[in-house]
């Protein structure tokens, strides 16, 4: 994990790890999310293992959709944030009940796996489970743990490194995380905290605990931060907030399995005693709890801001945007944004620091990730409804999802769509077709892909010969599509695939990836689609071929081609990873291109 500058601080579980490798067919690193875990496993992925994360939606889609075939072939494999998918576990103790070597798998979980109820007999006594949170003061400084090894012995441990005053306070409200090491103000570090709290109680609550109404939840940790350090009694905390016994006592073992709290039993020489004692409820870390807390290091007797009538509304409005092309009605409809990580493989064929500094001209944040929006586009021709690509069905990021809040508020039922287009099979673009529950979300619609994209992902041959890299996308693609296979029509290119709209070949991306144009009367728009990412990097540099790309020198090719017919016609263009409403201009500018974003307009 980085330092609080750009060192690598080393951890003290590393040769725990090491060593379980050697003698356990599966070993798991749990803690909480943003607390070293990826980075620390990555280390051993240099070693010869290879990395799949479930935080990347297409791959987990693939997991849940068949977890045994997502094992076929694989061995010494790490696999992150495996609490995403508890049936996994399953398949993992069948794949070492068959060869029980050790080092097979490597596992990480952003909740204590063993607690939750569909893996609570999967790895019993094959996986040897390490705690990991985040940095502690020793491992900050580089020193070595001594104080309870110390106490034990009866000693005193004498601090290396007294903190005082300022120097203290400060300590404790930024705690261990890495995210907020790395922030050097107060207000950058709280607001780093708050997303990452939001974070926790949108997404991972529900996932490990399938609560829907998180009002409650949110209540109670308010209420849990108010209480740490305090004796634990469940029926006086949950009465306060409107809570009863049970549900608190629920909650808290939430929280508990999220590695955010934990019960400590109080010390006593008599083990019994520990058992039946009343334990108390403590914070794993002083950063967070600060945060809960809105504690600040500023002067107690400082003046404070004034509070709103109006308390915020901490969302955003509904995100959608109507233009017109000659007689048709288009509309761009949000499905939110990824913040996809990144490392400096982002781009194949160019300089990591020549990527940053061009992020960094475009005012991009100076993270490890990149924002990417994600635009479906929808075409009223006055006869048919006709939607261009479907988003990611809320199944990639907890900022995604949602292009169905979008369509209620431009007054559209999903069973109004006629028609869906689909560009290409990644999952962004084609999770929105079903639920995570397999239920079709646009049940009269008519689904039309490129035939070359169908020949390529739905081979049956593929999933025994795909990249690793690229297993979780195809298991996703099958899952998507091989029950309705029937009702899928398949176009080619140069096809008039509804009212006005023709599919244009634009491979690369993937074998069959498509664009499409849009006429109405005597104007007409280009529909890029992924032909380039974020425009800020691939328009400016059509040349530079990002991961994402499956074949990058036809891409280049392509993104060159289409860009260039843009300039030249001065035509209208909408691209899926555009900033919203991902529409607007291209334009020629030295040896690649600018976009310009069209302006609101009334229709």
């Amino acid at each position: 994990m980085a330092a609080p500058g750009s060192l690598l601080i080393p951890r003290h579980s590393a040769r725990r790890v090491a060593a379980a490798l050697k003698d356990t067919p599966v070993v798991m690193i749990a803690g909480p999310r943003q607390s070293g875990k990826t980075t620390l496993v990555r280390a051993f992925a240099d070693r010869g293992r290879v990395y799949f994360t479930l935080d990347d939606d297409s791959v987990l889609a693939g997991v849940r959709s068949d977890p045994t075939g997502f094992l076929r072939g694989l061995d010494r494999v790490i696999i992150d944030e495996v609490q995403r998918a508890p049936e996994l576990l399953r398949a993992i103790k069948r794949s070492v009940d068959d060869d029980r070597r050790p080092g097979r798998f490597l596992l990480t979980g952003s909740a204590n796996v063993l607690a939750l109820p569909q893996a609570s007999d999967s790895l019993a006594g094959r996986m040897e489970v390490m705690s990991l949170l985040p940095l502690s003061q020793v491992e900050l400084r580089g020193g070595k743990p001594v104080f309870l090894k110390t106490a034990f012995a009866g000693g005193i441990a004498r601090p290396r490194h007294l903190l005082t005053g300022a120097d203290l306070v400060n300590t404790v409200l930024t705690g261990g995380y890495p995210e907020m090491l790395r922030r050097k103000s107060p207000p950058r570090r709280q607001a780093w905290a708050q997303a990452y709290l939001r974070g926790l109680l949108e997404r991972d609550v529900r996932d490990i605990s399938g609560v829907e109404k998180l009002d409650g939840m949110s209540r109670l940790f308010r209420a849990l931060a108010h209480h740490s350090g305090q004796l634990v009694n469940f029926t006086q905390l949950g009465g306060r907030i409107g809570l009863d016994d049970k549900t608190t006592g629920k909650y808290v073992a939430v929280f508990e399995q999220l590695f955010i709290v934990r019960r400590v039993e109080p010390w006593l020489r008599n083990r019994l005693k520990r058992l039946v004692k009343t334990p108390k409820l403590h914070f794993l870390d002083s950063g967070l709890l600060g945060t809960a807390l809105g504690a600040t290091a500023l002067p107690a007797l400082a003046p404070r801001a004034a509070s709103a009538a109006t308390p915020p509304a901490g969302k955003q409005a509904p995100t959608l945007y109507r233009y017109k092309i000659g007689s048709y009605e288009l509309t761009a409809l949000s499905d939110g944004v990824w913040d996809r990580p990144i490392d400096d493989k982002l781009v194949r064929n160019a300089d990591p620091a020549e990527v940053r500094k061009a992020m960094a001209d475009a005012f991009m944040p100076a993270t490890d990730r990149l924002p990417i929006p994600f635009t479906t586009l929808l075409v009223n021709t006055g006869s048919k409804l006709i939607l261009i690509d479907t988003g990611s069905g809320g199944q990639i990021a907890a900022t995604a999802g949602t292009l169905g809040a979008n369509l209620a508020a431009a007054g559209i039922s999903p069973k109004a769509i006629d028609i869906i287009l689909i560009s290409h099979f990644h999952p962004d673009h084609i999770n929105g077709i079903k639920t995570k529950d397999d239920a079709l979300v646009f049940p009269k619609a008519e689904i039309k892909v490129p035939a070359a994209e169908w020949n390529y992902w739905m081979d049956d041959s593929l999933p025994g010969s795909a990249p690793a890299a690229l297993k979780g996308y195809v298991l996703n693609a099958r899952r998507i599509f091989r029950n309705i296979a029937k009702n899928v029509t398949r176009f080619e290119p140069g096809a008039e695939v509804a009212p006005g709209i023709t599919s244009i070949a634009a491979p690369g991306h993937t074998p069959g990836h498509t664009a499409f144009s849009v006429a109405s009367g005597n104007q007409s728009m280009l529909v890029l689609s992924d032909t380039t990412n974020h425009p800020k990097l691939f328009v400016r540099h059509p040349e530079w071929q990002p991961v994402f790309d499956m074949n990058g020198d036809v891409a280049v090719a392509t993104r060159k081609k289409l860009l260039d017919r843009a300039a030249a016609d001065r035509m209208l263009v909408q691209g899926y990873h555009f900033p919203f409403p991902a529409c607007g201009h291209i334009a020629r500018s030295g040896s690649g291109f600018e976009f310009t974003a069209q302006e609101w307009h009334p229709l």
